[in-house]
């Protein structure tokens, strides 16, 4: 009996060194703040070090700055490029038509003119944005005569085929007699433009004319819904009306690897002009935006060449200096583009079935453009010596004396991180196609079916980027990029340190209930 009081006592007392034992467990003492900040350290950059090195949240984040949206610093860049956009154009001037016409020389002998350059305003009117994440626009430009860099006097005469007589001969041939009469019959048989070849000086023929031709046929086209692109003959209407389109577009919100994606083109999502579901599909942009991602590895892009009614595959090529030690991805149209489907297989849904197509395996093959402008028009590099020499037989003096083939690319320089063009180029040559017809046989003596006559060749370039948009695009290819590796090492460092003193940390834990676990066994 008398042991209990004592018994109970020393019970008491050890219910008291519990009882502290657990407070102090609650406490936050040093070695167990270390634990819990240790391993918060470790998740978190664990956490981080996964999302920098294995996700696209980082660029993702940077590149919701420069989608298509009024609130963003690049918007006004994507309306009216920044760029200095210089639209260069040579003629082919016809030396000996005269000679030719009376059957004194079998050849057309030409010469080339130029080059009579503009300031090209490429520039997005109309916009509108839609639900979805796309938005409308109308696509067009303006050109101004850049004197500075014309190297002709515009006030030399040249003698340039007739396009708006010549092309309606051609257009005549696809159709039955009957139909083909009443498309004769627009031309005004008492015109004095009734001849094979104008000779004009070069700013009328460049700048645009009066042409009673096709303002006949322009009235006589009313009536039928009929309405041609351009309001006068001339190399600028004529460019100006082929290259304004409607198109729709993805503004990138809901992914940024599409910004600029085109969805449309005059509202409709797909072409309806060519043999095959693949070559109507809409591939790429219009050339301003391209995915980065694609970029970046180096893979092929597309961009909706508006000319060609058609999407391009570019390749990338090698890379380029921009300014000031920046270099850039070089993407350029591969030459197999515009081969015949002897030579390039994908090119076979482009040749239709009652359209023109040169089907040949010996060099490369014009375009027909046709399909995509209702004009009979060719497209071709304009480095002619790629053609073979059984396409140019009424012609002499097209040789060129090219020294680096890549004088005529088409390419664009693209900023990888943003896939944004920083520079490009576009080269091709612009060739009327010319049929006969009975009732104008005399109008071309010597003449074989669906000749080729070159009109001009255009090389339209954009470079020259603005100091402050450069700062931009260098802030992301260079800068943002040296954050992105430095947080990459930082928070794989930090996991990696975090991670070993977790490890020692739970070693010396377990180490100590062992010995605990020892210590209460004795």
């Amino acid at each position: 009996m008398e042991g209990n009081p004592l018994q109970k006592g020393r019970s008491l007392e050890d219910h008291e060194h519990l009882r502290i034992d657990k407070e102090k467990k609650k406490c936050c003492t040093p070695y167990k703040c270390v634990k819990i900040t240790a391993g918060t350290v470790f998740t978190l950059s664990l956490a981080l070090c996964c999302v920098v090195w294995f996700t696209s949240l980082y660029w993702y984040l940077i590149r919701l700055r420069v989608t298509i949206d009024t609130s963003n610093q690049m918007y006004p860049n994507w309306v009216a490029t920044p760029l200095t956009t210089k639209n260069c154009i040579t003629l082919f001037n016809y030396t000996n038509v005269p000679e030719f016409m009376a059957k004194q020389h079998p050849t057309l002998k030409i010469e080339r003119v130029g080059p009579i350059c503009f300031r090209e305003q490429p520039l997005k009117e109309n916009i509108v944005f839609k639900s979805g994440g796309l938005v409308d626009y109308d696509d067009s430009r303006t050109l101004k005569l850049w004197p500075e860099e014309t190297k002709v006097n515009l006030s030399d005469t040249v003698t340039m085929p007739n396009v708006a007589f010549l092309s309606t001969i051609t257009l005549s041939t696809d159709f039955m007699p009957t139909f083909q009469n009443l498309l004769l019959s627009f031309i005004p048989k008492n015109s004095s433009n009734l001849t094979p070849f104008l000779t004009m000086n070069i700013s009328d023929y460049v700048m645009g004319w009066d042409d009673d031709i096709h303002n006949a046929v322009t009235t006589a086209a009313a009536p039928l819904g009929i309405t041609l692109p351009f309001n006068q003959s001339g190399v600028v209407p004529w460019m100006a009306g082929f290259l304004k389109v409607r198109m729709t577009a993805e503004t990138g919100h809901r992914n940024t690897q599409r910004i600029g994606k085109l969805t449309q083109i005059n509202g409709q999502p797909r072409l309806r002009l060519w043999e095959s579901k693949d070559c109507n599909t809409l591939k790429g942009s219009d050339g301003i935006y391209f995915p980065p991602n694609d970029v970046r590895a180096g893979n092929p892009i597309y961009f909706y060449f508006v000319l060609l009614c058609r999407s391009i595959k570019l390749t990338k090529l090698k890379e380029v200096e921009l300014q000031e030690g920046l270099m850039v991805p070089r993407y350029v149209m591969e030459e197999k583009t515009l081969a015949a489907p002897a030579r390039n297989p994908e090119n076979a849904c482009y040749c239709r079935k009652k359209g023109y197509c040169y089907n040949t395996t010996e060099g490369l093959a014009p375009f027909d453009l046709k399909p995509c402008l209702g004009i009979p028009l060719l497209l071709t590099s304009p480095n002619m010596n790629l053609y073979p020499k059984s396409l140019l037989t009424h012609l002499e003096g097209y040789e060129m004396n090219v020294t680096d083939p890549h004088d005529f690319d088409t390419y664009f320089d693209v900023l990888p991180n943003l896939g944004i063009t920083v520079r490009y180029m576009q080269n091709g040559q612009i060739n009327l196609r010319v049929g006969k017809v009975r009732q104008f046989a005399n109008v071309l003596p010597n003449w074989g079916n669906d000749r080729m006559l070159p009109m001009y060749y255009f090389q339209r370039t954009g470079d020259n980027l603005p100091k402050v948009n450069f700062k931009t695009m260098y802030d992301a290819q260079v800068v943002f990029a040296d954050i992105e590796f430095l947080l990459k090492w930082l928070f794989l460092t930090t996991a990696f340190l975090s991670g070993l003193v977790c490890a020692y940390l739970i070693s010396r834990t377990r180490i100590a209930k062992k010995a605990e676990a020892k210590f209460a066994l004795k």
